[in-house]
């Protein structure tokens, strides 16, 4: 199968899905994850948004575009060392945070994504963790939206 690349977004299959490295770098990103049941979960490359059964029932708190990127509110899993403290999937460690746009980020983030799915890997080789996160809402009659972890 040919990869066709565009700047920053490569296509990985004829189906549309794609790869961006360093998605929580573009701002406004997000998309969409929805079944015929009614089922809608917005979701950022920082696993930020929101799950609702439609425009008046929340699972979680509303969001708005804005809000999708400035709530430290996220689906989120935490591993702690002794070593190196608090390593958050999302990225939303402080220390993660306090190096993200540096010379020295130790972290490599990369985004798969395509219709109605959502996949996050983020690596620190420095403290020797590795996670791939994926979301989802299956099509069927069930409001729910499922995350796995490797």
């Amino acid at each position: 199968m040919t990869k066709i690349t565009y700047p920053n977004w490569q296509f990985i299959d004829q189906d549309g899905s794609f790869q961006l490295e360093n998605p929580d770098q573009h701002n406004y990103l997000y998309f969409p994850l929805v079944n015929e049941a009614g089922m809608m979960s917005a979701i950022t490359p920082n696993l930020n948004g929101d799950v609702k059964k439609n425009q008046n029932a929340f699972l979680t708190p509303p969001v708005s575009v804005d809000d999708l990127h400035t709530s430290r509110a996220t689906r989120n899993f935490w591993v702690y060392t002794p070593d190196a403290g608090a390593w958050s999937v999302t990225g939303n460690a402080a220390s993660q945070i306090a190096l993200k746009f540096g010379e020295d980020h130790p972290e490599k983030v990369t985004l798969e994504a395509g219709i109605l799915w959502h996949k996050l890997l983020r690596e620190n080789k420095r403290v020797g963790l590795r996670a791939e996160t994926i979301n989802f809402v299956p099509s069927c009659n069930d409001f729910v939206e499922l995350m796995g972890m490797s």
